[in-house]
């Protein structure tokens, strides 16, 4: 079996060497009981995903998309990319040196750095990445495409919403709101093209709480990945047994499945 798995930068956990997606590897492989490959490929949601998505899977013919919608992508408020917005050609420069301080560890895991990031997001402000239209229509593009491929298994996730972005409560219910239009129309796409999708009725930062964060305090912990790993495995489970349930091996009945489930040539 071949998961293509559409992802973010939380799939590496600190103290593992293949993170999430060795650890759902693990599980799919007990579930199925044959070898599963897992092709990662961290995603941002810009107008040409859809079409890089498409050669992903042409390339790869995988037996099962899961794609992953976060919140980051709407809600939080980068002060860089107001900065760019505001200033132009010196906020574009200003931009770039803020997105790169957030990718550098000593910095980013500095207390000093992530004070003074939250000051700023308090005073200045900031502008989300992407509007939520935006990413309806992109991941609306996205399941319509790798659903052209039949038989493939299509599970999108998200946005559950682990993490709390917002800087007051007034922007918690902005936020909220957003999310609320992503879940309701994805719901609604999912029920027209009839693939599996998931996210909670509440946004998991209110009903769960703060999650545990790695050193840099953005990206989450070994035992976060280790939960999420068991949630999204029971979703893919959910999605083979309602997609493809002749595709289990473990049948009720015993046996080898009616048809193999392997990426479809191999």
């Amino acid at each position: 079996m071949k998961v293509l798995r559409l992802t973010n930068s939380n799939d590496i956990l600190p103290g593992t060497a293949d993170g999430r997606p060795g650890l759902l590897r693990e599980r799919l492989e007990e579930y199925l009981e044959e070898p599963v490959e897992i092709v990662v490929k961290v995603i941002w949601p810009t107008e040409a995903l859809p079409s890089t998505v498409e050669k992903w899977i042409e390339r790869e013919q995988p037996d099962l998309v899961w794609l992953g919608v976060v919140n980051y992508w709407y809600e939080y408020q980068s002060v860089p990319k107001r900065m760019e917005r505001l200033f132009g050609r010196f906020g574009s420069m200003a931009s770039r040196l803020g997105f790169r301080a957030a990718d550098t560890p000593w910095l980013s895991q500095n207390a000093l750095f992530r004070a003074l990031r939250g000051a700023l997001q308090r005073t200045v402000g900031g502008d989300p990445h992407f509007t939520p239209d935006h990413i309806i229509q992109v991941v609306g593009t996205i399941a319509r495409r790798v659903l052209r491929s039949e038989g493939t298994v299509l599970v999108i996730w998200g946005p559950f919403a682990h993490t709390n972005y917002a800087v007051s409560t007034r922007g918690e219910r902005t936020a909220e709101a957003m999310r609320q239009r992503i879940v309701g129309q994805l719901r609604e796409l999912a029920g027209a093209l009839h693939f599996e999708y998931f996210a909670p009725d509440e946004p998991y930062w209110k009903v769960n709480g703060r999650p545990d964060f790695a050193k840099d305090r953005f990206h989450y912990s070994r035992q976060w990945g280790e939960d999420a790993v068991e949630r999204e495995f029971d979703g893919i489970r959910r999605a083979i047994e309602s997609q493809r349930p002749e595709l289990r091996r473990l049948s009720a009945g015993g046996g080898a499945p009616e048809r193999p489930f392997s990426a479809p040539g191999g």
